[in-house]
């Protein structure tokens, strides 16, 4: 998927912000502040996922497929890439090939599709040549048809140092498949725990997900369509993220990082007879929808789609299973966290 996550993916989950700590700051202002404005007044670098942002101005917080690059925030894979084997980015596609469900109501994004393409995804003349065409326009068509044999099941989220997958072995694409089980790698709370001090100081608990979806195989085009949630546990023993924020520390944790998605709360447990220092411990989730459509070609058993995406794939029976080999170079996209099986229907 994509991100599975996408979350996910991005999923990867998204990154704490700047840290700051220490004695309250001069409170932060257009002549102060390089970086930008935190809500409590503190001066932030303005350079991560958390808090983005330049020139005094109000911290953002970028989205799970979304990193900070020069104060602003980006997406982390390039035009048409993002969901796993669709292209596109979590909200549809980009200028490559219209909205998610194939061109908005005005037709497409607002960079690929003008004033064509219908609400259910605009006609193949829909559009402008970069966007909501017969790539995009035909999004509506292919999602539409993904749910003729029923809504797809709910199927639960593993999680694993390394998904295993099977051996690539090609094999039929076209028509519907139905997610059965997802596989997610650690590292997608790399950033998360990174941030907060790193392994030694911070563990990601009790993770827990569930996923639904649907992939569409044409000759050529496939659409997808994946919703979801993951929950899970932080117990953090660094001293910004404790701490830090100026002076709030645990209390602020939960404000941050919703501003990428993740909700939860966090509580603070002070030092007893057991204990050698202040513990942070959050209850977090944080929810996906991807829904995307690309074309693609196969050679052997890699899946290549028009966003320079590749993925090993084996059809064994009415199985697929996948996984993405996309060199993490191309574009600085985050790649597919781990192993997808899916059912043909």
């Amino acid at each position: 998927m994509t991100k599975v996550f996408w979350f996910v993916a991005a999923l990867a989950v998204g990154s704490v912000v700047g840290f700051a700590c220490g004695s309250a700051p001069p409170k932060c202002s257009v002549a102060s502040c390089a970086g930008c404005c935190s809500t409590d007044g503190t001066c932030l670098g303005g350079n991560t996922s958390m808090a983005c942002g330049t020139q005094g101005n109000a911290c953002v917080g970028c989205g799970l497929t979304q990193t900070c690059v020069a104060g602003a925030c980006m997406a982390t894979s390039g035009s048409g890439g993002g969901s796993a084997m669709a292209g596109g980015s979590a909200a549809g596609g980009s200028a490559a090939g219209g909205s998610a469900a194939g061109g908005s109501a005005a037709g497409g994004s607002a960079a690929g599709g003008s004033a064509g393409g219908s609400a259910a995804g605009g006609s193949a003349a829909g559009g402008s040549a970069a966007g909501g065409s017969a790539a995009g326009g035909a999004a509506g068509g292919m999602t539409q048809l993904m749910f003729d044999a029923g809504m797809p099941p709910t199927v639960p989220i593993s999680f694993a140092t390394a998904c295993n997958a099977t051996q690539p072995c090609g094999g039929a694409l076209p028509g519907l498949w139905h997610y059965q089980s997802v596989c997610v790698e650690d590292a997608i709370f790399s950033q998360l725990v990174t941030r907060c001090g790193g392994p030694t100081q911070t563990q990601i608990l009790d993770r827990t997900g569930t996923a639904s979806g649907a992939v569409f195989f044409t000759a050529t085009q496939m659409a997808r369509m994946v919703t979801g949630r993951v929950d899970f546990k932080m117990s953090t023993v660094n001293s910004t993220c404790v701490n830090g924020f100026g002076g709030f520390g645990c209390v602020q944790l939960p404000t941050l990082l919703s501003q990428a998605g993740i909700t939860g709360t966090c509580a603070l447990a002070l030092p007893d007879g057991g204990a050698s220092s202040s513990t942070c411990t959050c209850e977090l989730n944080f929810r996906f929808n991807d829904q995307a459509t690309d074309t693609y070609t196969t050679s052997g058993n890699v899946i290549s789609t028009a966003g320079n995406r590749t993925f090993d794939y084996c059809v064994q029976g009415q199985t697929l299973t996948y996984e993405e080999t996309t060199p993490t170079s191309v574009m600085n996209i985050a790649r597919d966290p781990g192993v997808s099986t899916l059912g043909k229907q």
